[in-house]
């Protein structure tokens, strides 16, 4: 059986930053894809819409359960 240690995570400045670096990257690739798509295919605005409210939703999510204390497990 693997046993993990119980020790108190922290926040890190470089996995924040991390983070949105990778969700910029991310948001870029999904806003240049949509745009090819919505000009190849003659679709409305709608995809392109939701596409940026779901992702600033998502990133508006994660800052809040970034800030909220994550707790911790007690031990048997």
């Amino acid at each position: 059986m693997i046993r993990t240690s119980f020790r108190k995570q922290e926040k890190k400045p470089l996995t924040l930053v991390a983070y949105f670096i990778l969700m910029t990257l991310t948001y870029m690739m999904q806003v240049f894809s949509t745009h090819k798509l919505i000009k190849y295919t003659g679709a409305n605005n709608l995809l392109l819409k939701s596409s940026k409210t779901l992702f600033w939703f998502s990133l508006v999510l994660w800052f809040i359960v970034w800030q909220k204390d994550p707790g911790f497990l007690k031990k048997d």
